[in-house]
């Protein structure tokens, strides 16, 4: 009984009436965050891929992108689950101690964009003092250590001989 009541209020709160403030605020609240994100991503993405690749040997450069792409992904993934699950647990332990849904649905989330903004704060932090001494300016220039020539073996036709 309690849910469907719940349930009640939210579609009374969402009424097709009230749909020009609901979406006022995804615009003001949730669409400004997503374009601020999305020119943030493009220039540090293109900025770390580019770091990642100074000074890696030609024949080893697949193997650097490779790298940051797979570091990139899983970490992403980490993060997402880390944040999700304490978001959820929090938000679990606030209805569990009487705060309403929909008031522990938002301090649930707003938990997980705090641990979210630590975990950037602390990447930002390592990103500029690891740059500060490792930059491409000041990195050696590749070692090469090809050989002249590279001997070849086993190409011999088979003649039965």
């Amino acid at each position: 009984m309690r849910a469907h009541q719940h349930a009640a209020g939210a579609r009374k709160r969402l009424s097709p009436a009230d749909s020009s403030s609901l979406k006022g605020w995804v615009a003001a609240g949730v669409l400004a965050g997503m374009l601020l994100t999305a020119i943030g991503a493009g220039l540090a993405w293109a900025a770390l891929f580019l770091t990642v690749s100074v000074g890696v040997h030609h024949g080893e450069s697949g193997l650097a992108s490779g790298l940051i792409n797979t570091s990139q992904q899983l970490c992403s993934a980490i993060e997402v689950a880390v944040i999700s699950s304490v978001s959820a647990a929090y938000t679990s332990s606030l209805i569990r101690g009487g705060t309403s849904p929909s008031d522990a649905l938002v301090k649930g989330f707003d938990r997980g964009y705090l641990i979210a903004t630590i975990i950037m704060l602390a990447s930002a932090a390592v990103a500029l003092v690891g740059l500060r001494f490792t930059d491409g300016r000041r990195a050696p220039a590749p070692v090469t250590t090809e050989p002249d020539e590279i001997p070849v073996t086993g190409l011999e036709p088979a003649l039965g001989d």
